[in-house]
């Protein structure tokens, strides 16, 4: 019955996925390779598919099988010492106890407990206690004693929270690889009863997504040297100075690492700090960033504006061959929408034939001064293309559009082009809708399914995504191609996109390729376009085509395994098996 169950899925997702992309008109040497993929999806579903991590029951039999593999890891004995903090204030004896029970399993033992209360409750004369009168006296005695204690690694809990028993363990592990870490931060989850509910499988470091909310959670760890640099905790922002805390490290050139683990379990998730638009223009004011945030009416997650001093010269670039209708929508669009003036449109022709074409591109040069052709009459090569018309624009930031997209907001290039110009932000795109308002694009990830695949497919544009993904600013390994906007001196620094890849990926290896020399590359949901997607190039459905896919794809596996093997935007117990099967966890195997 499962294997039934499993071949009918199989093949309807088939069937769509072969119509999206092929119309069915696929050829016989892309078959067997379909056939195989086909056959082993289906050995797959017979057994236990994915984990919805938003599913109470999967989530939990995964958690169970998590634990139980991380609860094998041993570290060797070294002097990382952590210096454990309890807010028990107005907490009763039960929730102290049970963050207490969950400090004393740990399997690593050298920490120290302090205790903050402020009523009747029985502490092991073991911890320190405190009793203070509310948070202002807590994190000033945190400040005091991280200015005393250098070297140390500092937790917050709250009477309620709880560790696993390998949570130290893990942390430890992770210090040992590098003793210069100054914030360390894991997975973490929410009690409910006697069950563990909305999961946070968290990014690698992803300092815009930190401005959008505070991704980071409470699963934390602190250098306390940090905390001394940083001027200490601010004792006026109450448990928001946690969240201060992590915005303070975005300009500062410290190490922060991410353990993929959950490590931590939240007793009162009411308390969990996600935003503080307070925080954030307090941290763009220090440091002399002229943006704003704002909540657009959600408390769980704040939209990111970064104003523009000067409006630099822009240069859309459009490669296109025929299909004068798409073109002609894709560029009215722009010009009856696109509220930021300062731009140029470079269409790059590549072999037009049709006469209704070079009419419409003549009709467009008569009608607009900042509207210009060049001609490659070459075979198609995306890379190439593109880098014919940066070599002659004019503007300081590019935009690489395809000819099949249609703008929807107005504010689209005030908003991307404030994005790129920050120095530490590479390649910034919008999402992309198809004519049906569900989602083409809301980011790439690597590896999902092959080399990579857009994340969301098919999802609704009213959706939030995991993690607000699909409505928040946030940091992924890469954006396509069909809207990607970058500063010039950016796109030269990385070599330009790489013209021995022809058709795929050349804008993943752009991505990534800016990754290695340090940017973060972002996804700006707030922006909507449409995309068509490849209706000018046409179908990749011949035996030509496919094995040009082929060497492209063998390219970026001999070139970037690492980062196709592991994304550092897409937390590693996410299944990748199928690039529809984005923030599934995966199997464990035991």
């Amino acid at each position: 019955m499962k294997k039934i169950k499993a071949t009918c899925i199989t093949l309807i997702k088939g069937l769509k996925y072969l119509w999206s992309e092929h119309h069915f008109i696929v050829p016989l040497t892309m078959w067997k390779d379909y056939y195989k993929k086909f056959k082993r999806r289906v050995i797959h579903r017979s057994g236990i598919l994915y984990y919805n991590p938003a599913d109470t029951k999967d989530y939990n039999w995964w958690l169970e099988k998590h634990i139980s593999t991380n609860s094998k890891i041993q570290v060797l004995t070294t002097n990382v010492k952590f210096l454990i903090f309890v807010d028990a204030i107005n907490f009763n004896q039960v929730k102290l106890d049970m963050t207490l029970s969950s400090i004393s399993m740990q399997t690593y033992k050298n920490y120290k407990v302090f205790v903050f209360y402020n009523n009747t409750l029985e502490i092991n004369k073991n911890y320190s206690k405190f009793l203070v009168y509310g948070m202002e006296d807590m994190l000033e005695i945190i400040n005091k004693v991280s200015y005393e204690n250098k070297n140390n690694y500092i937790s917050i809990l709250t009477a309620g929270d709880l560790y696993e028993q390998y949570t130290l363990n893990l942390v430890v592990r992770t210090v040992n690889k590098n003793s210069d870490i100054a914030l360390i931060y894991g997975d973490e989850d929410d009690i409910c009863g006697e069950y563990k509910i909305n999961p946070l499988f968290k990014p690698d470091y992803s300092p815009d997504t930190l401005l959008s909310y505070n991704y980071i959670g409470d699963a934390v760890f602190y250098k306390s040297n940090l905390i001394s640099e940083l001027g200490g905790l601010d004792k006026n922002l109450g448990k928001s100075a946690l969240y201060d805390m992590g915005l303070k490290i975005f300009s500062q050139n410290y190490i922060v690492e991410h353990i993929p683990s959950i490590i931590f379990h939240k007793g009162d998730y009411s308390k969990r700090v996600k935003s503080e638009i307070k925080l954030v223009n307090r941290f763009f004011k220090t440091n002399n960033i002229d943006a704003d945030a704002s909540t657009n009416g959600s408390k769980e997650y704040m939209l990111i504006h970064y104003k523009l001093k000067e409006t630099p010269l822009v240069s859309i670039i459009i490669p296109t061959r025929d299909y004068s209708e798409i073109t002609r929508n894709c560029i009215t669009s722009l010009y009856e929408k696109t509220q930021y003036h300062n731009y140029e449109i470079i269409i790059v022709d590549n072999g037009s034939v049709e006469e209704k074409t070079i009419k419409l591109f003549e009709e467009f040069k008569q009608k607009y001064n900042n509207f210009r052709i060049i001609r490659d009459d070459g075979d198609f090569n995306f890379s190439r293309l593109n880098n014919l018309a940066v070599k002659i624009s004019k503007g300081s930031v590019l935009v690489l559009l395809n000819n099949d997209t249609e703008i929807i907001s107005g504010n689209w290039l005030n908003i991307l082009v404030g994005y790129a110009l920050q120095p530490h932000i590479g390649a910034v795109g919008p999402k992309l809708l198809y004519k049906d308002n569900t989602v083409q694009h809301g980011g790439i990830i690597l590896g999902l399914g092959d080399v990579a695949a857009h994340a969301y497919l098919n999802a609704s544009d009213d959706e939030n995504g995991y993690m607000y993904q699909l409505k928040s600013s946030h940091d992924c390994a890469a954006v396509t191609a069909a809207c990607l906007v970058i500063e010039k001196k950016k796109y030269l620094e990385c070599g330009m996109l790489n013209e021995k890849l022809k058709v795929a990926y050349n804008d993943v290896e752009l991505n990534i390729k800016l990754l290695k020399l340090g940017y973060y590359n972002v996804l700006v949901p707030e922006i909507k376009i449409y995309h068509l997607e490849s209706k000018s190039r046409g179908l990749d459905t011949t035996t030509e085509k496919y094995k040009l896919l082929q060497r492209e794809r063998d390219y970026m596996y001999s070139n970037y395994t690492e980062f196709i093997k592991r994304d550092p935007y897409y937390n590693d117990n996410f299944t990748k098996l199928e690039f529809d099967s984005n923030f599934l966890l995966k199997e464990i195997e035991e």
